[in-house]
């Protein structure tokens, strides 16, 4: 294992060396851990924000690749053998979105469905994303060891996530499959340390599975719930629309399409509502192309000016036919719109439960082709 040690005298005191990194041992499975008699194996070059260290290994170049975060930069390491390493290259002081501390950055292979390799590096960010406050940005490209090279202009701003509640997430090596498995933190930073909860604070996304897929503007990362979410659903009710219709919701899942060709120009989605009357809105606006989450007509908004917002993605995906796959828990929504092209994730805090969802479209239009509700087990 490695990790950032954080001395707190040294930040106290002002300077900016307080942050290194270490390794540790296990011979127990991970029960137990040893640290590394020698630590740091990784000293402080005088920066300040100069952490979360990510470690692959690199078959091409037969060696240990470290991936760390410093100040507005990401770092990459070599080392042989774990212990000593050696600066190899620098990325990003010209590239993406600089609205805050680069954090918890992620570096991995993936092959596109014509079998050809890129790489992929996530960086999450602490303030500047689409929507506000902190989110997850990607670059795709090539890395030879040392050295990581944006396919895209360093202006190209990619982003994992547009809602505002998905930050710091990371991936899983070797997990089944080969698959690409991703897990981040459900909050922001604008308002996670003042959220209205008691007992806890703050959850984690449903793991999500990440591929790229090509497109008309180049290479974009795809993202979809893993597949083994559907072991959580209990059964199944077909969704009509009817007038004035309502479906009990709780622990939900929706999957939705429409045609747009049906659609005119009113708004598509789906409306939580509770019996104080307060009500979250996901859905999409044909007038400008984007899908939005609208949490604005809560009550419980005052212990952040910056909660009370429509956030909004645009769309990536030109067909007539428009997904929505949802996953609606007490407190959140996640997103996963035309084939997971577009991803959001919104939490929520309403004075009691929502309680019912409807769908909303046209009332004269025929928009809905297909829609399923499915009522989820819980993880707990």
């Amino acid at each position: 294992a490695i990790f950032t040690y954080h001395y707190m005298p040294g930040e106290k005191a002002g300077r900016k060396d307080f942050q290194t990194q270490g390794i540790a041992y296990s011979t127990d499975k991970g029960r137990t851990w040893t640290k590394y008699a020698n630590n740091p194996v990784i000293k402080n070059p005088g920066i300040k924000d100069f952490r979360d260290p990510k470690v692959i290994w690199h078959a091409a170049s037969k060696q240990w690749v470290l991936t760390m975060a410093a100040g507005d930069e990401i770092l990459f390491y070599h080392s042989p053998d774990l212990k000593n390493w050696e600066l190899g290259g620098r990325f990003g002081k010209e590239e993406g979105s600089h609205g805050g501390v680069w954090e918890c950055p992620d570096l991995f292979e993936l092959t596109t469905r014509e079998g050809k390799s890129k790489w992929v590096l996530l960086v999450s960010i602490g303030t500047g994303a689409p929507n506000g406050g902190s989110g997850t940005q990607y670059f795709i490209g090539s890395f030879n060891g040392k050295t990581f090279t944006n396919e895209n202009s360093k202006d190209t701003k990619l982003w994992l996530d547009n809602g505002t509640d998905n930050y710091a997430g990371v991936t899983w090596h070797n997990a089944p499959n080969e698959r690409r498995l991703f897990l981040g933190w459900m909050s922001n930073w604008q308002y996670a340390q003042t959220v209205p909860t008691q007992k806890w604070r703050s959850a984690m996304t449903l793991p999500r599975e990440l591929s790229l897929q090509e497109t008309s503007k180049g290479s974009r990362l795809q993202t979809k719930p893993v597949a083994e979410t559907a072991k959580l659903r209990t059964h199944q009710n077909p969704v009509t629309l009817a007038a004035g219709k309502t479906y009990p919701v709780s622990l939900t899942e929706l999957t939705l399409q429409f045609d747009l060709s049906a659609a005119g120009n009113y708004d598509l989605g789906v409306e939580l509502r509770n019996k104080e009357n307060e009500s979250v809105r996901i859905g999409y606006d044909p007038t400008h192309n984007q899908f939005y989450i609208n949490r604005t007509q809560l009550q419980n908004t005052r212990f952040s000016k910056d909660f009370a917002a429509v956030h909004t993605a645009p769309r990536a995906a030109t067909g007539k036919q428009l997904t929505m796959h949802l996953f609606i828990d007490k407190s959140s929504v996640e997103l996963f719109a035309d084939d997971g092209t577009v991803v959001m994730t919104d939490i929520f805090f309403p004075v009691s439960e929502f309680n019912s969802v409807k769908i909303f479209q046209d009332p004269g239009a025929k928009a809905l082709q297909n829609g399923k509700l499915y009522t989820l087990k819980s993880i707990w």
